[in-house]
């Protein structure tokens, strides 16, 4: 699974700023991508949308972007000490949940 995040500019797609978002930030070339879940964000007095895919399929160049000093490989497991909407969203995804959701972060 890979994870990058980023805004959808003006006149943009949800699937195609998530291809270039991975593309800048760690070199990653995305396959199929699968809806896992789109949230409504309220947290710091912002109203954000945060949309999640999954992809299994992916190739890394290894090049990153100024805001990427370096990625690596991660146990999901090892990753439970996430902040609590991300903790919530890889305990559903290790859970199997294969049905997109739509809900608050």
């Amino acid at each position: 699974m890979v994870s990058a995040g980023g805004g959808v500019k003006q006149r943009r797609d949800v699937r195609g700023s998530c291809r270039r978002e991975a593309a800048e930030e760690i070199g990653a070339t995305l396959g199929k991508l699968r809806l896992f879940g789109i949230y409504t964000s309220f947290y710091e007095h912002k109203s954000d949308h945060v949309v999640i895919f999954t992809c299994d399929d992916f190739a890394l160049t290894g090049r990153t972007d100024v805001e990427i000093e370096r990625f690596d490989f991660f146990a999901l497991t090892t990753c439970l000490t996430a902040i609590a909407g991300t903790r919530r969203r890889l305990q559903e995804y290790m859970n199997g949940r294969d049905v997109p959701v739509v809900g608050v972060w």
